[in-house]
């Protein structure tokens, strides 16, 4: 029950950025806090096949932004880490946000009474 309140507190955070317009950016934001702490030695730390993964995925959206606005000097990605290459990726290249995107320490704490009742 407490895990179905969570997914739901989370649809809802999803709706409400839905309608802001803001769920890249939201989770372009949460991409970064992510590599931060992982940088930082907070919190989890990124396991080291999902980085890879993770970094893979962020390269190819770094490419397709450059082919996409092609700029001088352009630097490649191969060069960046993880966290450089999110700063500089635009929102707009990011999947939209989804409830499994959000980390539980993003959402408010569950009412247990509430879920009882």
């Amino acid at each position: 029950m407490y895990r179905d309140a969570l997914f739901n507190k989370k649809q809802a955070k999803v709706r409400k950025y839905e309608i802001k317009g803001g769920g890249k950016k939201y989770k372009k934001y949460l991409i970064q806090k992510r590599f931060k702490e992982d940088a930082q030695g907070k919190g989890r730390s990124i396991p080291q096949k999902d980085k890879e993964a993770l970094n893979a995925k962020l390269k190819a959206l770094y490419h397709a932004q450059s082919l996409a606005t092609p700029s001088e000097g352009a630097s490649e990605a191969p060069e960046k880490t993880g966290l450089e290459l999110v700063e500089e990726i635009d929102e707009q290249y990011f999947s939209d946000l989804k409830p499994e995107d959000i980390p539980d320490d993003c959402v408010s704490e569950v009412d247990m009474e509430a879920i009882q009742n």
